[in-house]
């Protein structure tokens, strides 16, 4: 079967949204005003939506808006539907999402829209492909970071479409999974303000001092460069090749897609794809940072992926312009005194024909076959010129040059009309949502204990206050599981076990071998991180009762709770960026909230250890200092081969038990991943005081993270 293939173009206003058609590309993702990724990016108003929505369509082309932020409840209401209604009224051909609870919204109200899933999900693997699939997407944009090899096997077990980065910046933590930018500074990724933490500078230190590093930029990637790869992603399975840039000029997107329009062309003509160096030097010279790289097509990391110098986007200053591409139209004139002249234009299947005026006998000089030629050919500034004009005209025959004109207008338009005409799409009514109502009564019971040490977890099991104990997979790898689980199950407690943050097809089949022991247990309970992670415990016969989804399964909203709430999953821990506030405005029946723990601000296919120290397969706790000497550790995790960096204080709500207790929560979340045994007794002994009205403050620095701020 013939698979289709798309270059998909980004677009930061109007200008550049036409320009980048212009340039060859198949389709344009660009953001409306609101609830876009790139909220700093100057992205397209209504009126200018439809007129960009129209020029592709006119031109065969298809747009895609985004709504790939997450949204509070008070956002998703009226202004949200009239926002959503707009767009697939003018005929948006997809809405690209991250939030469930949007993803629900547009599924109750638009059930014809076509969703993909943003990349922003963190799909890594064919379990996450097969949980979107079966919610209903129609397409799913994989996690940057994944090789060929697993495109391949994604492909191969799902035949879903496929969307994948091929050109532009990197972030260098999982999509969707970064709170860096969020917890310094208040500027959320996930609400498209990101201030790119990345990119600034930072020194590197482990147990006996500073490390050395080619480079103080050691989490700033390079820009991917995939132009000599799209033959090969295509075999894997990619079918639509997306290029970074909602925030880039002009010349840089429309420069860059013209030149994955030339190799997309020779791949699909059966020609060579071979990139010249010529090529090459023109896309640096549109934009890169330290040069290219495209190293995760091949392999999880390695030092070339990092610029190490300067993260500045370098360009050689020289414009690339694109002409106004124009639909090519063949035509039929037809005149013959006293018979109505007639015009008519096709494309392909499509053909109009418009009727003027009555051809008149000339009395003096006639109108020739170049008249008519000339007037029908001057197509001015329509989305037209003709490929073939037959004219078929008498002679000695007379017609205005006015009715020609106006003739050839009417037919253009009535073409237009036709290739924009689109089904007729109309949105179910709105209804308000009713959202949790605040100063519920506390009803939490469980309290959450989580580590990754074996000292640590027997020490907790034998903590009365701790009702459930958290397990990381690093334990399961070391085989060291069951001496834990079958002390803590003999004093009454149940046993939680973490999947891994980020589920890809080589973790999944090694996560499977270590716990394939544990999934029939009925009185374990697992903690899925990311959407992968979730189908693949669901497909291993994990009941839904026994599933916990971590914070990075985002419920920043009711609709997101309620649609996991109706799969039956056991508990959903809160979101970190919401504050007080929201989360009294939140259903909290099922609601894990995180009292204490070091943050996770990112998880990273990239490794520190092994760029600056080499790959030994062992793990160690590094510190990143900022240009403000914040220390922020960074844990190799070598089990699943991905870096964890955490924030540089640890956060505490202790102090604030006494307001938390009228949220509602279902229980409590003590992270105690990393800590050591006195800072675990100092923790615990707190939060009993805070039960009971005593002190609850720890004698070091925390943060209350978004609990009073939020994003």
């Amino acid at each position: 079967m013939k698979r289709e293939l798309e270059i998909l173009a980004p677009a930061g206003d109007i200008e550049i949204f036409k320009s980048v058609i212009d340039a060859g590309a198949d389709a344009v993702y660009f953001g409306g005003q609101m609830y876009s990724a790139r909220a700093s990016a100057a992205n397209l108003s209504f009126e200018e939506a439809e007129d960009a929505i129209a020029y592709a369509h006119v031109r065969g082309k298809k747009a895609y808006i985004t709504t790939n932020t997450l949204l509070k409840n008070k956002e998703l209401g009226r202004d949200f539907y009239d926002n959503i209604r707009h767009f697939y009224e003018m005929g948006t051909d997809a809405f690209l999402v991250q939030d469930m609870g949007v993803f629900s919204f547009i599924k109750e109200y638009f059930p014809d829209a076509v969703i993909h899933m943003s990349t922003q999900c963190n799909i890594s693997s064919e379990y996450g492909v097969r949980y979107f699939l079966e919610k209903g997407a129609s397409r799913i944009v994989l996690a940057r970071e994944l090789s060929l090899d697993e495109i391949r096997r994604i492909y191969e077990e799902t035949h879903a479409e496929i969307e994948a980065f091929v050109h532009g910046a990197l972030c260098v933590c999982y999509s969707g999974q970064c709170l860096m930018s969020s917890m310094i500074g208040s500027r959320s990724g996930n609400r498209g303000k990101c201030a790119q933490p990345c990119r600034l500078g930072y020194e590197v230190f482990d147990e006996k001092g500073k490390v050395g590093s080619p480079g103080e930029y050691v989490l700033s990637p390079r820009d991917l460069c995939g132009v000599s790869r799209i033959s090969e992603m295509f075999d894997a399975g990619v079918m639509s090749f997306k290029i970074e840039g909602r925030l880039k000029s002009k010349s840089y997107a429309t420069g860059v897609v013209s030149v994955y329009r030339k190799y997309a062309d020779r791949l699909l003509e059966g020609r060579d794809t071979t990139v010249s160096k010529e090529d090459m030097e023109f896309l640096a010279g549109v934009g890169s940072r330290s040069g290219f790289t495209d190293l995760y097509l091949d392999k999880k990391n390695g030092k070339n992926l990092i610029t190490y110098g300067s993260p500045a986007l370098t360009y050689s200053g020289e414009e690339y312009e694109t002409e106004k591409s124009r639909v090519l139209l063949k035509g039929e004139f037809y005149a013959r005194e006293g018979e109505n002249i007639r015009l008519s234009a096709s494309i392909g299947e499509i053909s109009v024909e418009s009727v003027g005026e009555t051809c008149q006998k000339a009395e003096k000089r006639g109108t020739t076959t170049m008249d008519i030629a000339k007037q029908l050919g001057k197509t001015g500034e329509s989305d037209f010129a003709w490929k073939k004009l037959d004219i078929d005209a008498s002679e000695g025959i007379f017609i205005p040059t006015g009715a020609l004109n106006g003739l050839r207008r009417e037919c253009l338009s009535a073409i237009r009309h036709e290739l924009i005409k689109r089904d007729i799409r109309e949105a179910l009514p709105y209804k308000k949502h009713s959202v949790a109502a605040s100063n519920k009564p506390d009803n939490a019971h469980e309290v959450f204990a989580l580590c990754n040490d074996v000292e640590m977890a027997h020490f907790l099991a034998g903590e009365d206050v701790i009702s459930v104990l958290g397990l990381s997979h690093v334990l399961l790898y070391e085989d060291k599981g069951d001496g834990i689980i079958s002390t803590v199950k003999g004093l009454g407690k149940r046993i939680m076990i973490m999947l891994p943050p980020v589920v890809r097809g080589d973790t999944a089949d090694s996560f499977e071998k270590v716990g394939e022991k544990y999934f029939a247990d009925r009185q374990l309970l697992f903690m899925a991180s990311s959407y992968d992670g979730l189908e693949f415990l669901k497909e291993k016969g994990i009941m839904p009762e026994q599933i916990v989804l971590s914070p990075r399964l985002y419920t920043m909203n009711d609709l997101a709770t309620g649609f996991f709430k109706e799969e039956g999953f056991a508990y959903d821990m809160v979101p970190w960026e919401l504050n007080r506030g929201e989360l009294s405005h939140r259903d909290n029946s099922k609601g894990l909230l995180y009292i204490y723990g070091r943050m996770p601000l990112m998880y990273m296919a990239n490794c520190t250890h092994s760029n600056l120290k080499g790959c030994d397969k062992r793990p160690e706790l590094l510190s990143l200092h900022d240009r403000k000497d914040a220390s922020f550790p960074l844990y190799n995790d070598c089990s699943i081969c991905m870096n964890t960096l955490y924030n540089s204080l640890p956060t505490s709500l202790l102090s604030d038990m006494d307001e938390i207790g009228y949220l509602g929560m279902a229980g409590y979340v003590i992270d105690l991943c990393h800590e050591k045994t006195d800072t675990a007794k100092k923790v615990l002994a707190v939060y009993q005081r805070s039960k009971t009205g005593g002190e609850a403050s720890l004698d070091f620095k925390t943060t209350r993270g978004h609990y009073k701020r939020g994003v």
